[in-house]
């Protein structure tokens, strides 16, 4: 009965929302999604009304956070007056139209006086599934809300401190000014919170005295936008901070948190981190944190891979404003010893080893530390840099080097076909690139576009499609140490063959390229920090050089540089965090591992702590592929209330030992807020894919029917993607729109290819087909499954 009524209201749903709109018949339901949050925060230990606003939230039921210490409950849900979609002035894509009700969420929400300071997220239950992440962030201040008109000396706000200033840059040029008493001799703090917690607003701060002069203006800090000053003031008196944007841009989502007082502020811990099980002293660095210049902590025995510690200091009974993390290590920990600038006075280190460091000198030449260590002929060393994720504002770049400071050589790139980019100048992430030509290229081969080494992924499929280059989460991936970097139109581009350092070649007009034991950005999560994996060509004494990429330094450049035996591993983590089941139907989840230390074997996934009525299907991820396609599906009377979690589980063979890791290992401080929710029945299904086997050989192909059913009056086009095609496995013969069912079609055939030099693999395929819509929040339907076989070609054989 609870179904029925369920199907009923939502068929009412489309009907009203029909009805009060004029749409196009091809409208399809957009989901469940948070456009704002207001306010943006809460004193923490208070009980406020937070108010949700955004898209088809009827009937939301339950609110989940990231953090126990939230509480909330849904006191009200209000439907709004509808509001066309503005899209931006020049707007040239093709224009989704889908259905939607705009509501106001009303939630009685609880801080508890214990939890932690910061923002923390939160996703809403609906019939239609959970919504994208809202959030919202714990303050430790009273809050003052910002009173217009403030815009002049004369309108300036009076505030007292320490407190929470909340307010808003309301519309173009806008500026909000608040006047305080200070006292001669304290340092008061300026804190501003607005891009962090997802405002547009670009902030500006500028202090000023009686007479309006200026004393101190910021507009952002350690390359963060939102600005931040810590004045000492040196006489008593009345004073202003002005907020502004500073491209003069304002609107009523220009929404902003401004701290202020006389607060503990803490800017730099050192070192980076701690061996777990033990305990370290550790030096702190900030304002206003008296004589709290030192912490001791202690690391967890039974820490896991990746994980970290919060520090946030105590002083006179009041938190700092901030909190900074610190890792928590394997191995040894040392301190790095000045003056180590030069492999002549480098300091010796034995492996394993974490040395703790900064990148500071007094020169106008960077600082750069060496470390010397002694191995032996083949001996593997993983170097791990680990700054800029806990915050440093290092970016560096890792080098091995002898004893005379030349670069230890890793491998020869000989061009042995050239064409050039054209088009336009791609940029360091994406995966595509234009080129001229291709004829002489294959899937698998290496290419070598000015200092980067890229695996192509995929042809183009006519003359306006990029080549596809391997990547990790959308992102192109350099090989051999190499960064991927930005390109110029008609740069040239190499296909290479890799060999050993040494070897020589014959001149064939193209240049030679010599690639070092060299990084700059270590790939995959490792964002702006250096990984490499050396290999000892002799016995003998090698030098580990590490230093700012930009020739910058100071204090806020630390490091943690652990050399140890390489380690291979993995970790997981799940998209989407929140999947929506449809009732009677099924929905893709995608499990990506990051491979760490050069482990690139198969891993066995699968999906744990599923509701009742919920099952999932298990799938691998191949050797040298880096995720995986699983699918969800729903019983069609499964009932669902609240929020249900889940993790995937990985296993996989690592030295002769199995290995198990699960998603909820990755990070110990995330916050996604991981649930699976059942949804109302689907306005879309994969009616059939086949066929359900499909058995190639290299270099042959088949085609592939892809049938759909539109329901509740969706009559769109549909995209379908097909996933978990492993390397040397294509679709040939789409265009640049992909696999496409047009609005007056129901079905499509397409085919799947296998490359010639493609070795034998299994792999299980499903079609994705997915309902476009104006949200994050993806609405994906999957098929049931394909599975892929590619044997060996079979040799003809002539006869005599």
């Amino acid at each position: 009965k609870g179904g029925t009524v369920r199907s009923f209201r939502y068929v009412a749903f489309l009907l009203l929302i029909s009805s009060a709109l004029v749409l196009p018949a091809m409208s399809q339901v957009r989901p469940p999604t948070i456009t704002s949050v207001s306010p943006a925060g809460v004193q923490r230990g208070n009980t406020i009304t937070l108010t949700v606003e955004g898209a088809n939230l009827a009937d939301a039921s339950a609110i989940q956070f990231s953090h126990p210490g939230l509480k909330g409950q849904i006191t009200n849900v209000i439907e709004l007056p509808y509001q066309p979609i503005i899209r931006p002035k020049g707007f040239t894509g093709a224009p989704i139209e889908d259905i939607y009700a705009l509501h106001r969420v009303l939630i009685k929400l609880r801080a508890d006086e214990s939890m932690p300071s910061g923002r923390h997220n939160f996703r809403i239950k609906t019939p239609q599934g959970t919504t994208n992440l809202g959030s919202v962030y714990v303050g430790t201040l009273v809050e003052i809300s910002e009173i217009e008109p403030n815009n002049t000396l004369a309108e300036a706000h009076r505030i007292f401190f320490p407190s929470t200033v909340v307010g808003a840059v309301g519309r173009s040029g806008d500026e909000d000014l608040f006047e305080f008493e200070a006292e001669a001799g304290k340092t008061v703090v300026f804190e501003m919170q607005a891009a962090a917690l997802g405002s547009p607003l670009d902030a500006e701060l500028t202090l000023l005295d009686a007479e309006a002069k200026v004393l101190a203006r910021n507009s952002d800090y350690n390359g963060r936008p939102d600005p931040f000053l810590a004045y000492t003031f040196s006489q008593s008196g009345t004073y202003r901070i002005r907020v502004t944007d500073s491209a003069g841009a304002g609107s009523a989502r220009h929404f902003y948190r401004l701290n202020i007082g006389a607060l503990p502020y803490l800017t730099r811990v050192f070192p980076l981190g701690l061996r777990k099980g033990a305990t370290a002293e550790l030096d702190l660095e900030g304002v206003n944190l008296g004589d709290n210049h030192k912490i001791k902590v202690e690391a967890p025995a039974n820490a896991r891979y990746g994980e970290s510690l919060w520090i946030q200091p105590t002083v006179r009974g009041r938190e700092s404003q901030t909190r900074l993390r610190v890792a928590v290590g394997e191995h040894a920990e040392i301190l790095e010893q000045e003056n180590n600038d030069t492999p002549a006075s480098a300091q010796p280190v034995s492996l394993p080893v974490t040395i703790n460091g900064r990148i500071e000198g007094t020169g106008k030449a960077g600082d750069q530390d060496v470390f010397r260590i002694s191995l032996k002929q083949g001996q593997r060393v993983a170097m791990t840099v680990l700054a800029q994720r806990l915050g440093s504002l290092l970016d560096s770049i890792l080098e091995v080097v002898d004893v005379n400071g030349r670069p230890i050589p890793r491998v020869v790139a000989r061009p042995v076909w050239q064409t050039f980019v054209t088009l336009n100048d791609p940029d360091s992430l994406r995966r595509g690139i234009r080129i001229d030509s291709w004829p002489a290229l294959s899937i698998g081969d290496y290419v070598m576009v000015g200092n980067e080494v890229l695996q192509v992924e995929e042809l183009p499929k006519g003359p306006d499609d990029d080549i596809k280059f391997r990547g990790y989460r959308g992102m192109r991936t350099g090989y051999e140490g190499t960064t991927p970097e930005a390109h110029s139109m008609n740069a040239a581009v190499y296909k290479v063959d890799l060999h050993k350092p040494g070897s020589t070649f014959p001149p064939n007009g193209m240049p030679l390229f010599h690639i070092n034991y060299v990084n700059d950005d270590g790939g995959q999560n490792f964002g702006k920090d250096s990984h490499l994996i050396f290999v000892a060509p002799v016995d003998g004494d090698y030098f580990v050089r590490i230093r700012d990429i930009r020739g910058l330094q100071g204090r806020d450049f630390a490091y943690r540089l652990t050399l140890s035996e390489p380690r291979p591993d993995f970790t997981l983590s799940v998209d989407p965090p929140n999947p929506n089941i449809p009732r009677g139907d099924t929905a893709p989840l995608t499990v990506t591992a990051t491979r760490l230390d050069g482990f690139d074997g198969p891993i066995d996934v699968q999906v744990l702590g599923l509701p009742a009525g919920v099952s999932a299907t298990q799938g691998r991820i191949l050797p040298g592929s880096n995720n995986v396609t699983l699918t969800l599906r729903a019983s069609p009377g499964v009932q669902q209330e609240g929020f249900a979690s889940f993790r995937v589980a990985g296993k996989a063979q690592i030295d002769g030992r199995e290995v198990e890791r699960r998603s909820d290992d990755a990070d110990s401080m995330d916050d996604s807020v991981s649930a699976v929710s059942i949804a109302s029945p689907p306005e879309l299904r994969i009616t059939s894919a086949g066929p359900r086997e499909i058995v190639l050989e290299p270099g042959q192909q088949a085609a592939v029917q892809v049938a759909i059913a539109r329901e509740h009056g969706f009559a769109g086009r549909v995209p379908v993607e097909v996933r978990n095609l492993p390397l040397g496995v294509i679709i040939p013969d789409v265009g640049l729109n992909g696999i496409l069912i047009n609005e007056n079609e129901s079905s499509r055939t397409f085919h799947i290819q296998v490359d010639e030099r493609t070795s034998p693999l299994e792999q299980t395929l499903y079609l994705v087909a997915r309902i476009e819509t104006n949200s994050p929040n993806s609405t994906d339907h999957a098929s049931d499954a394909i599975r892929l076989k590619v044997i060996p070609k079979k040799t003809q054989v002539s006869q005599k």
